[in-house]
């Protein structure tokens, strides 16, 4: 396997494999973000898991109000996951 841009890698793979692949993310969405931006080819993705958020526990991010490392570190990018892929999401 050649090296590839991820996202373009990732937009990729969800086209060939349409709605049998399900992707997992243990951490910042700026790949995922990023593919959605360029090829708005997520849509036909059959879930998204994602590591990151939860609202009723402490974050792990030292001197925050709760945020959690994932997405403290790519807030943009988690905010435009989580916007188009609301109904797909399962949190880890």
């Amino acid at each position: 396997m050649k090296p590839q841009f991820a996202p373009l890698f990732i937009a990729e793979q969800i086209r060939k494999h349409d709605q049998e692949l399900c992707l997992i993310s243990f951490g910042p969405l700026t790949n995922i973000a990023i593919a959605f931006h360029q090829t708005q080819s997520l849509k036909i993705l059959s879930s998204i898991r994602i590591n990151g958020g939860s609202s009723t526990a402490v974050g792990n991010v030292i001197n925050s109000s709760g945020s959690e490392g994932n997405f403290n570190f790519d807030p943009e990018s988690a905010h435009i996951v989580i916007s188009v892929f609301m109904s797909l999401i399962i949190e880890l």
